[in-house]
């Protein structure tokens, strides 16, 4: 993107009009004032900001544009206090789309040049870096004059939904305070802050105040051989506590287990925090395992004890787990999603005090965490490859597509399966990168396999629980489609059960917004959180693909599972979706589950995933 910078027209002279057939813009109406309040900035040719050029790279990632710019404009030139996408730090200003745009109320929006008589004869655009998309916000001194823009460019058409015309626009204003050092707005933050970091009920720290403290702990440790342990008590019954008794009895409960927790911890809890409505933790510091222990055996015998006065009525017994060493871990939100998922695999098999960090899961836990160190580096040094596995039409036997399956070998420790990179996503908060980087892949392998000369085959992409719900999700997918020349009807989503059950809005408006293009979603993995089926009727779901536990329902059996399983078949079948069966191991789970009537299934008896390059046909 950059070997145009040499070939640009430039002039030292600020009234000579480059004659290149570009169209410039007239001066602003309060072109005097403007300048001067621009010149009052004090930061025109100040060198870069990590906090502009951070932001700028946010902003890149967030739209997802080759090109960001925070562009001012003064006599002559368009001048970038940060940008991404460009080494230069200038441009005419006969020249800038930014120019044009100081003349808007808020944005600007070109969504192809070319159809645009200001600047289809633009040297910027008939020319490298061929801009087709712009769109700008004015960044406005504090009387409210433009000063220039925050700007987004990418060399492909594109579209900026409302959502991201406001998102754009509200980035603009934080450059517009930043540059204006808006003290009033910095100390109005600062006491926000500091009004929401505790809670009201139970005055712990919020979530992320509560991170944000153990994280200081943890950088205090790197000097001092300090020991932390965490607590992480829940209450499972609290809602039921809330339905039956009401509201005002769970808070009285939630209450007194606040109080009994601090009570247990004097003098070595160091940080109370509550992560959840049901859940609270404690960091806390104790010199010896012993001493830990007993301090945990208070905690839960505090705990478990009946409840005086109103909160006698009921029984709301928690489960505690704790973890005796954080030290396995270097930042509180990889702990605290490693725990909090321990509980949640746990709950059923534990007791009601549970040690996480035995000599029987410490080997475990200890390659969990090695593997969300190393999965950032492994992402960005694209150490995670792609295999691809056939989806057969069990009626004619045939491969209908394929879906895209997650490799990762690290040369310390081995093979890393597909779930453990999905929790490592989850603690490192790079689930949304990870599934950007997989359907950018898979882009990528079907433009490849266009060129091949049987018809190209769909390739199913599965998403995970933090994409999918943004509001950008299908605009970005649209614009990364049309940046590879993809079609819509060759990528399939698969969306797990359990993302499907919470019924998001912006979730449901995203599939109907890329099923009108041609792309088709299923819902995954059905059978564990029982989705009401009947609830997704009005979606355009394209169908579902059965969890591979609903093998032990197949075969002769009549018990509630097999019913289950005949009704959810049922219930796919009246919708006119297809019903998938995954982890065919066997000629008799096949034959089962075709006559069950699935019309599609995949697993290693008809075919083993397989990079692109071994498959003997990806293409039909």
């Amino acid at each position: 993107m950059t070997s145009w910078l040499t070939e640009l027209p430039m002039s030292k002279d600020p009234l000579m009009r480059l004659d290149n057939g570009a169209v410039p813009a007239v001066p602003h109406e309060h072109e005097a004032a403007r300048l001067s309040e621009l010149k009052a900035l004090f930061v025109l040719d100040t060198p870069p900001e990590q906090r502009f050029d951070r932001l700028t790279r946010l902003v890149s990632r967030t739209f997802d544009v080759p090109i960001v710019l925070i562009s001012l404009i003064d006599e002559d030139r368009q001048w970038f206090k940060s940008c991404v996408g460009l080494t230069i730090t200038e441009t005419h200003r006969d020249l800038a789309f930014c120019s044009h745009a100081l003349h808007e109320k808020d944005v600007m929006v070109i969504e192809d040049a070319l159809q645009d008589p200001r600047f289809v004869a633009n040297p910027l655009v008939t020319g490298p870096p061929n801009i087709r998309f712009y769109a700008g916000a004015l960044i406005r001194s504090t009387s409210g004059l433009p000063m220039g823009t925050l700007c987004l460019i990418d060399d492909i058409p594109r579209r900026l939904s409302p959502h991201k015309r406001d998102l754009l626009i509200e980035f603009a204003h934080f450059v517009s305070s930043e540059l204006n050092h808006d003290v009033t707005l910095a100390n109005e933050q600062t006491e926000s802050k500091l009004r929401n970091s505790l809670d009201p009920l139970t005055h712990y720290l919020q979530p992320g105040n509560f991170e944000k403290r153990i994280n200081d702990y943890f950088r205090l440790a790197e000097t001092q051989s300090a020991h932390y342990s965490l607590a992480m008590v829940q209450l499972p019954t609290l809602k039921q506590v809330s339905a039956r008794y009401g509201i005002a009895e769970s808070t009285l409960a939630l209450v007194e287990v606040s109080r009994r927790l601090r009570h247990a911890f004097r003098g070595h809890g160091l940080l109370f925090g509550r992560i959840k409505d049901d859940t609270l933790c404690v960091f806390f510091e104790a010199p010896t395992q012993k001493h830990r222990e007993k301090l945990m055996n208070r905690a839960a015998d505090e705990l478990h004890a009946r409840h005086e006065g109103t909160a006698d009525a009921f029984d709301c017994p928690p489960h505690i787990s704790w973890l005796d060493d954080c030290r396995l871990f270097d930042d509180a939100s990889a702990m605290m999603v490693t725990i909090e998922r321990a509980m949640k695999e746990d709950a059923a098999d534990t007791p009601s005090l549970h040690l996480l960090d035995t000599d029987e899961y410490r080997q475990p836990l200890i390659r969990s965490v090695a593997i969300a160190r190393r999965l950032p580096t492994a992402l960005s040094n694209s150490e995670l490859y792609l295999h691809y596995q056939p989806i057969h039409d069990l009626t004619s036997d045939t491969v209908i597509g394929h879906e895209a399956l997650l490799r990762w070998y690290d040369t310390d420790l081995g093979q890393i399966t597909p779930i453990e990179i999905l929790r490592a996503a989850q603690e490192r908060r790079l689930e949304e990168q990870l599934d950007r980087w997989v359907l950018s892949q898979a882009a990528t392998l079907l433009l490849k396999a266009r060129q091949a000369d049987p018809p190209t085959l769909p390739i199913t992409v599965n998403l995970g629980s933090a994409w999918c719900i943004q509001p950008d999700f299908s605009d970005a997918v649209v614009n990364l489609l049309n940046r590879h020349g993809v079609p819509p009807h060759l990528l399939v989503f698969d969306i797990p059960e359990d993302v499907m059950a919470g019924r998001d809005a912006i979730l449901y408006r995203n599939i109907r917004a890329l099923s009108t293009i041609g792309i088709r979603f299923m819902l995954d993995n059905y059978g564990r959180n029982y989705c009401d089926l009947l609830g997704l009727m009005d979606l355009p779901m394209a169908g579902i693909k059965l969890h591979q536990d609903w093998k032990t329902a197949i075969g002769p059996s009549t018990d509630v599972q097999r019913h289950k399983l005949e009704a959810a078949v049922d219930i796919a079948r009246r919708a006119g979706w297809r019903i998938c069966a995954k982890g065919i191991e066997t000629v008799e789970e096949y034959n089962d589950f075709k006559a069950l009537g699935c019309h599609e299934g995949q697993g290693f008896w008809l075919g083993r995933p397989a990079a692109y390059d071994t498959l003997q046909d990806l293409s039909g």
